[in-house]
């Protein structure tokens, strides 16, 4: 088991409380390309059969990164879409199935990609910005499934359902309905039991390439089944493919 992980301390705390010496911890930012292209190299090096994208980030304060992207796009998107980029083709080396998922949220029905003004940085809102970040790796799902078809890669969309963690709180600063609701939150939303399901259920071999899981009761929550996906989701694809070549430099220093 590889952890990639932004915070190195948290992760060797975690793996000294799980107590497993089996867990390999790589540094990973995606918030950073340069993080990115140090963790390509590393994992080239290992054999993979299951490769789990779950990073994310929500409801973020207008910021510009290093790399001049806004941190909720290049984080949930942009370094998602450099790395796979960049891994893939090794992966297609192996003589084994590898098995990619990337995490969705059903905010992506309400994405609109505007590609004058890609990071809203015209007329910012959070929540339109984490929407718009799920559209794009939605869409990029789509392409991906259709190229690799025919290969050694079974790759799946998966939808936890609305969950109660950390992140709620975090993205926004404890405001008093969020305290309120809390306890309300916690009995309505996704168990984290039904949201870990999703995708054992999708790594189960009856679930074929291509396929997009999510929680049973109006992928809200409840235990997972395939679901499917909104037509606009195939929409338009290369140009979002082509657009984020150019953004995240992947043709640079021969990495395409």
């Amino acid at each position: 088991i590889i952890m990639a992980v932004r915070n190195l301390e948290k992760a060797i705390a975690i793996k000294n409380e799980l107590n497993y010496e089996n867990i390999e911890i790589v540094k990973l930012d995606l918030n950073s390309r340069q993080s990115v292209l140090e963790f390509v190299d590393k994992i080239k090096e290992k054999d993979i059969d299951i490769f789990v994208n779950n990073a994310g980030v929500y409801h973020l304060d207008k910021s510009i990164n290093q790399d001049g992207q806004e941190r909720t796009m290049a984080t949930n998107y942009l370094n998602v879409f450099l790395m796979n980029e960049l891994l893939i083709p090794y992966f297609k080396t192996l003589n084994h199935k590898v098995q990619i998922l990337f995490t969705n949220s059903i905010v992506y029905k309400h994405g609109k990609l505007n590609y004058q003004d890609f990071y809203m940085l015209n007329h910012y809102k959070k929540m339109q910005v984490y929407a718009n970040s799920k559209l794009a790796i939605t869409m990029y799902f789509s392409y991906l499934i259709n190229k690799y078809e025919d290969s050694n890669l079974k790759i799946c969309l998966v939808h936890p359902g609305i969950v109660y963690t950390p992140i709620i709180d975090k993205g926004y600063k404890k405001r008093w309905f969020v305290r309120l609701a809390k306890g309300f939150m916690k009995i309505t939303f996704n168990s984290i039991s039904n949201a870990k399901d999703v995708d054992l259920f999708a790594l189960d071999d009856k679930v074929v390439h291509g396929s997009y899981i999510g929680p049973r009761f109006l992928n809200y929550r409840g235990k997972p089944k395939i679901i499917k996906l909104r037509k606009f989701s195939y929409q338009d694809v290369e140009k979002l493919v082509e657009f984020s070549k150019k953004e995240t430099k992947l043709k640079e220093n021969n990495y395409e």
